[in-house]
């Protein structure tokens, strides 16, 4: 009787060890590509130069005279059993608005 335990006990952590790189588990993976989230510019006052922003966020994807726009996608895959997978995307638009070549507004647009 108590072989017999030990014996199912090692069966079924082998059996769970063997499964476990199998994706029978959750799998999370997110990505992000440009992507510019809300905390990353709630510190950035107003009255900051073009340079400012330049220097943290890069070249932006859209330019005018006034207006700088970085254009980003998040995603994140979610599967269970390799059968119910579900993909989140979220596109996001940030804009920083110029005038005389200082900040004077910031905002977001998501698509």
């Amino acid at each position: 009787m108590k072989s017999k335990f030990i014996v199912l006990s090692a069966l079924a952590l082998i059996v769970a060890v063997s499964v476990s790189g199998c994706g029978l588990y959750n799998v999370n993976k997110t990505h992000s590509k440009g992507f510019i989230n809300s905390r990353s510019i709630a510190g950035i006052k107003d009255g900051v130069s073009k340079n400012y922003i330049l220097a943290r966020f890069g070249k932006p994807s859209r330019k005018t005279e006034n207006k700088w726009i970085y254009c980003g996608k998040n995603v994140k895959n979610t599967g269970y059993l390799y059968i119910f997978n579900s993909k989140k995307v979220v596109n996001r638009c940030a804009f920083f608005t110029f005038n005389n070549g200082k900040l004077v507004k910031t905002g977001f647009k998501n698509y």
